[in-house]
Formats: structure tokens, sequence, C-alpha cells
């Protein structure tokens, strides 16, 4: 079990079971943790496309909780392009 890795995965409940969006790489019978966290209500299921209104909802919440400080970094760090075109070894 050290070489199990916890990994987040999708899946909706409907009656007594999770149904999981994709597989996970278990062993048959073996015993796991769960932690079941709901998806915000302005997360539409994965086969609908969000509206527009929802779109701009989650955008402007991007840097909620920030200190000004925190979003100059992180602004710094998105608008540096000098690492793109660097040569590699």
């Amino acid at each position: 079990m050290a070489d199990l890795v916890s990994r987040t995965v999708e899946a909706t409940y409907e009656g007594d079971v999770l149904r999981l969006h994709q597989p996970l790489p278990l062993s048959e019978q073996q015993r796991v943790w769960v932690i079941v966290v709901p998806m915000p209500e302005l997360t539409p299921p994965a086969r609908e496309t969000p509206s527009p209104d929802e779109i701009l909802h989650l955008a402007a919440q991007v840097y909620e909780g920030l200190s000004p400080d925190e979003v100059d970094e992180i602004e710094r760090l998105a608008l540096n392009r000098s690492h793109f075109f660097s040569e590699r070894g």
C-alpha cells in the first residue's frame, strides 16, 4: 500500500452507489478510504457546457481571498514568457 497514490476522481451518486467517471488502478477487493466532497452547484454535470454567465462568475473568483501582493506575483509569473523558447538540453 506504500506505493498507492491518492487521487481525485469525479463520481455521480445513484441510489446507494457511487458511479466513477473513470476507472481506478486498484486491485480487486482492495480496500480504500473514500472522502466525499460535494461539487459546487455552479459545476454542471460533465456532459453539459457551462453558460457564459457561469464561466464569468467562476472567473471573477480566481483571485478571491488573495492579497494584492499575491495577485501581483501570480500575474508576474503568468506573464513571464522568457522560458517559452529556451534551449532544451
